[in-house]
């Protein structure tokens, strides 16, 4: 299984983005399903949006005060039992293998038949 992106969820008709008011984790926190992860307000209704899973917060889009659309990466949350993929490490690259040469051996003759 994969990482879960969590979305500004539609919270009502009409409704095309949401104010970020507040953040309740923070990155590499350990939720549970159901724990308060944000808080968004519309022009219409204010709302804290529980975790959908229970996992590690992998990342977090957006700033208090800032306008995200509905829709839009919010959370990211890698699921309990999951591991970290390996941190990426420069590798150096292994020199190119020498191209080997086909031996070419001439192909036997059968001296009784030569025309």
């Amino acid at each position: 299984m994969s990482d879960y992106v969590f979305k500004v969820p539609d919270v009502g008709e009409g409704v095309a983005e949401a104010e970020l008011v507040s953040w309740f984790v923070e990155v590499g926190d350990q939720v549970v399903a159901d724990q308060r992860l944000a808080e968004v307000v519309t022009d219409k209704v204010s709302i804290e949006l529980p975790s959908p899973i229970s996992g590690v917060v992998v990342s977090l889009h957006g700033s208090p005060g800032e306008r995200l659309a509905v829709g839009a990466e919010l959370v990211i949350l890698r699921p309990n039992g999951e591991s970290a993929p390996p941190p990426e490490l420069e590798s150096i690259a292994p020199p190119p293998a020498a191209a080997e040469e086909p031996s070419v051996e001439p192909a036997p003759v059968d001296p009784t038949n030569l025309e």
